[in-house]
């Protein structure tokens, strides 16, 4: 949870936003994706399908707050510096997150560095992302 500090002073407690995040593991569909961006996923090898990857699994603002106290951007961002500092401790290499194919959404994590890389094997048709954390 993302809170708004300024109120904490005061005693008041408004959260700003929130995101969830879990280990979880990626399986891609091989006939989908070229070997070498196989290998560029695992760092190693190119014959690999399967990662283990932080999953952001929830990622929103919350709508009773100001729009310019917090925006989606800064939300992701609290999101991959969580799992920046998890992978020091951990390893990893991969964060990834489902969503809806809704123009406005694919464009703002293709805008901060995601690419898609499946369709989700869930019947739910959701688009896969995936971003290499470095």
């Amino acid at each position: 949870m993302i809170f708004d500090t300024d109120l904490l002073g005061k005693n008041q407690f408004d959260i700003l936003g929130y995101y969830s995040l879990a280990l979880k593991p990626i399986t891609i569909d091989i006939s989908s994706v070229s070997k070498s961006q196989l290998k560029k996923l695992d760092g190693l090898y190119k014959n690999k399908y399967e990662f283990c990857s932080f999953l952001i699994g929830q990622l929103s603002r919350n709508d009773n707050v100001e729009k310019d106290l917090i925006n989606g951007k800064e939300i992701l961002d609290f999101a991959l510096s969580t799992i920046d500092y998890a992978k020091q401790i951990i390893g990893g290499r991969i964060a990834f997150l489902e969503c809806e194919a809704i123009p406005g959404i694919i464009g703002f994590y293709k805008n901060n560095g995601f690419s898609t890389i499946q369709t989700s094997d869930k019947k739910d048709d959701l688009l896969q992302f995936y971003k290499l954390i470095s």
